[in-house]
């Protein structure tokens, strides 16, 4: 600090003794911004060099953009409803099986139809529009986007729920009738909710 006095001072006013920043306090001053960006440049390029070696599918999962233009509605909307056309004429089969007491038939009609419908979704969704947003790379990121952006009619309890319940039908054939028929409503229900599902 140096002593700072005001250039003048009128007649009746006393002169104040007042202290400025002196030209040491500026270059050290100067010194800590140098030296803070140089750290900071550091920590940026460590941080990067460790991101690469983590795995993307991570990194995507906390990324919070929640723009829903990533998926075009209308080319989505025709390929959900071929898919879903798709997915009735399985459970249709399992119907017909059903009926005719081939229930491990139906049983393995049945317990493919809902993982099948999301791989196929995915998978046509991709052809058709040939995009490779980071958010929907993956079968799992692209789920949960559609979950997050109300574009599809679960929360992803709800899928988790279903396929869990798809997966935990066993073929233990004291009881084959039994489950080949609750499987049947179980994909009934799923089905149903995305037959009256609306994208808005």
């Amino acid at each position: 600090m140096v002593e700072n006095h005001p250039k003048r001072a009128g007649g009746s006013e006393a002169i104040r003794t007042s202290y400025a920043v002196g030209l040491q306090y500026q270059e050290a001053l100067q010194d800590y911004f140098e030296t803070k960006e140089n750290v900071r440049s550091d920590i940026i390029v460590d941080v990067i060099e460790k991101n690469t070696t983590t795995d993307s599918n991570l990194l995507n999962v906390f990324h919070e953009k929640t723009n829903k233009e990533i998926i075009d509605k209308k080319k989505y909307q025709e390929i959900l409803h071929t898919q879903i056309s798709e997915a009735m004429w399985n459970l249709f089969q399992m119907y017909s099986s059903n009926n005719k007491n081939n229930f491990v038939d139906s049983l393995n009609i049945g317990e493919n139809i809902i993982p099948e419908f999301f791989s196929n979704l995915y998978e046509s969704y991709l052809q058709t529009c040939r995009i490779t947003h980071p958010e929907i790379k993956d079968l799992t990121l692209f789920l949960n986007y559609l979950i997050k952006n109300e574009l599809l009619p679960f929360s992803k309890q709800d899928l988790q729920q279903y396929l869990r319940q798809t997966k935990e039908i066993s073929f233990d054939s004291s009881n084959i009738e039994k489950r080949a028929i609750e499987l049947y409503d179980i994909i009934s229900e799923f089905l149903g909710k995305l037959n009256n599902f609306q994208i808005n």
